[in-house]
């Protein structure tokens, strides 16, 4: 083997190695990140579930405290979600659409 193709196999297997260890730091990186992400995406989403379920408490204790304007709120929710929505194309019933046949006209005999 020539002293240049030595020269080249050495440098190649040296490139090789240089490659695999930054494979394997950016590997070791990246499960670090996935960690880290996972953590605060688990406190993110206890987060919201903490804050909805305060939501959902204050709403209770009011209709506990006040059932009577509770159902009067519920009401006027429900009026003015069907005026609403009684408008709107989207949520009213429309009867599917099915073929026209062509209207014949009947002429009169002569």
């Amino acid at each position: 083997m020539s002293d240049k193709t030595s020269q080249g196999v050495q440098f190649a297997d040296q490139l090789a190695k240089t490659a695999h260890s930054l494979v394997d730091d950016m590997q070791g990186r990246m499960a670090t990140m996935e960690k880290e992400f996972q953590s605060r995406q688990k406190e993110g989403a206890q987060a919201v579930v903490s804050g909805v379920e305060s939501r959902v408490k204050t709403v209770e204790t009011f209709i506990e405290q006040n059932p009577a304007m509770a159902a009067a709120v519920a009401f006027g929710i429900g009026i003015f979600a069907t005026r609403f929505f009684k408008g709107s194309e989207t949520w009213s019933a429309k009867p599917a659409v099915t073929e026209e046949k062509p209207k014949v006209s009947k002429a009169k005999a002569a």
